[in-house]
């Protein structure tokens, strides 16, 4: 066995060692040891796959390939998960991705008038002054 070292482990694709893509779906407790499992399934679809299960500790292994030390699974955040995935992920019993919420238009349309009315020059000097000074501390 390989050197070991202990990592978070995101939901996402990783590319093993001898090049096979997994899609990791949950890391959860293992109910008798209170271990780390990881649970996964190969490839990049997610069609009626089957899922399989790892230990936290073997999954964030090294091994020697080739005379060098290196890990056992590698993150490949440039992959996307797609919207069939995601439905697939749900029809077999587990959450897709959660997505980070963008910021609407709305607000950015709103903070581009609040200061494009601050500066301009429909507001006298003074008073333009007064409130860029109370933005400022």
């Amino acid at each position: 066995m390989g050197k070991q070292h202990n990592r978070r482990i995101f939901a996402g694709f990783y590319k093993r060692y001898d090049n096979k893509y997994i899609y990791v779906v949950a890391v959860v407790p293992d109910v008798d040891t209170g271990s780390q499992v990881v649970i996964f399934h190969e490839g990049i679809d997610a069609c009626e796959c089957k899922y399989y299960s790892m230990t936290k500790q073997s999954f964030c292994e090294m091994v020697e390939v080739d005379g060098e030390w290196v890990d056992k699974f590698t993150r490949q955040p440039q992959l996307k998960i797609t919207d069939t995935h995601i439905q697939n992920l749900n029809d077999g019993g587990f959450e897709g991705p959660v997505r980070k919420k963008k910021p609407k238009d709305e607000d950015l349309l709103t903070y581009r008038r609040y200061h494009t009315y601050i500066l301009s020059e429909n507001v006298p000097m003074n008073t333009n002054r007064r409130v860029l000074g109370r933005l400022n501390m």
